[in-house]
This record gives structure tokens, C-alpha cells and sequence, in this order.
């Protein structure tokens, strides 16, 4: 449409037929004042006109069409035992997925909780987009990542909490160990000396005996 302020003083139908091109031919005054003529263009469906030029240098409509968009929530969570090894990194790099391409991508960290909502385009060429996220490496960390485009993703960072006691950290001491407790001593004679001992004493005894004899012998006679 060719505008005069508010009036609409023509139109004209642009195609591939007009190479969508047209020329307006209008008065240049009115009672003796120039006219500032403008365009403007009926609705378009799923279209917004971006109207730029002048009437000397000519008008451009350009329509822009915006894909209906989706939301997509990621949110970014840690396995680490309260980062029990001081290893969490302060920020991640995580990614908007279309197959093997990166449609976009978003720095999470404390400021913004860890979390992001992206906003995508639902289509292309007329077929729904399934979009993913992945995530760049974290030294240390294993992402699992679960969730859907409707739902959410959640990426889950797992550390597993090293070992203590290896490493810088001392190695306990060994207890001492008891000294042993002196043995008394033993002032019985050995099992040998005691065999010794009872022949001596036997012999002895027999002689006695012996003498004894002799003696009552003797007295008798």
C-alpha cells in the first residue's frame, strides 16, 4: 500500500510475476504542499515486515519469519561427596545439541545456579528438531546425562573421592614390642643329675648296708 499519513492512496499485489518489485506513480503536492508518501503491507502470516528506505532512494519490506521456538532446560548437578578432594571446577561449558551439531552453547557455574533454559528453533524444513546436550570435558568428573527436550536434561558430574592414608600422609607406627619377662631360675638338678644322684645314693645305702652286716657278724661271734 502507498501511504499519505493515514490514507491509503494505492496498492499493488507483488509476486515472482513483478519480481516482487513495483513502482508507485502519485501527486507530488497537495494544495501546493509536498506529500511525504510512506508503504506499508497487509499481514502476512507467520511473517514480520521490516520497512526501511525513503521515498527518494525507494522502500524495501523485508519479511521476517521466526520459527516457532522451544525451551529447553538443562540443569548441571555433582557427585563428589561435597568435593571432599577440592576438585570441582568453578564453571562448565555446556552444549545445545542437533545431532553432531552445536546449536548453541552456555557457561554454568554458582552465578546462574548451575542451570540454563536454551531456546531453539522447533523446526527446519518443516520437521520437529530432537535436541540434545552435551557437555565439555571436567578433569576428574564422569557426566551421566538423563532427562528430555520436554522434560529437562540433567547432567550429573561423578567424582570418586580418592583414597586416604596413601601418598604425602605418615604411615602409622608400628608398636613395640614387649620385651620378655626374665625366666626365674631353676635350682633343681637336671633329670641326668638326678639318675646320678640316686646310684650314688643307692650305692651308699648298700654299703651302709653292707656294714651292717659285717658288724652283726662280728658281734656274734
Amino acid at each position: 500500500n502507498l501511504m499519505n499519513g493515514e490514507t491509503k492512496v494505492d496498492s499493488i499485489t507483488l509476486s515472482e510475476e513483478n519480481n516482487w518489485t513495483h513502482t508507485f506513480s502519485a501527486d507530488k503536492k497537495i494544495d501546493g504542499t509536498d506529500i511525504e508518501y510512506t508503504v506499508t503491507e497487509d499481514e502476512v502470516l507467520g511473517y514480520t515486515p521490516d520497512i526501511t528506505g525513503s521515498m527518494k532512494d525507494g522502500y524495501k519490506i523485508l519479511n521476517v519469519h521466526e520459527n516457532e521456538q522451544v525451551k529447553i532446560t538443562v540443569i548441571k548437578t555433582w557427585d563428589d561427596n561435597y568435593d571432599e578432594d577440592e576438585v570441582r571446577p568453578t564453571s562448565v561449558t555446556v552444549n545445545l545439541m542437533n545431532g553432531e551439531t552445536k546449536v548453541d552453547s552456555v557457561t554454568l557455574s554458582d552465578e546462574n545456579n548451575w542451570t540454563h533454559t536454551f531456546s531453539a528453533d522447533k523446526k527446519i524444513d518443516g520437521t520437529d528438531i530432537e535436541y540434545t546436550v552435551s557437555e565439555d570435558e571436567v578433569e576428574f568428573y564422569e557426566p551421566t546425562i538423563t532427562g528430555n527436550m520436554k522434560d529437562g536434561f540433567e547432567i550429573k558430574n561423578y567424582h570418586e573421592p580418592w583414597p586416604k592414608g596413601d601418598g604425602d600422609e605418615d604411615e602409622p607406627t608400628p608398636e613395640p614390642t614387649p620385651e620378655p619377662e626374665p625366666e626365674e631360675p631353676n635350682n633343681n638338678p637336671k633329670t641326668g643329675d638326678n639318675i646320678i644322684i640316686n646310684i650314688i645314693m643307692l650305692i651308699v645305702s648298700m654299703l651302709g648296708l653292707a656294714s651292717a652286716t659285717l658288724y652283726v657278724k662280728k658281734y656274734n661271734n
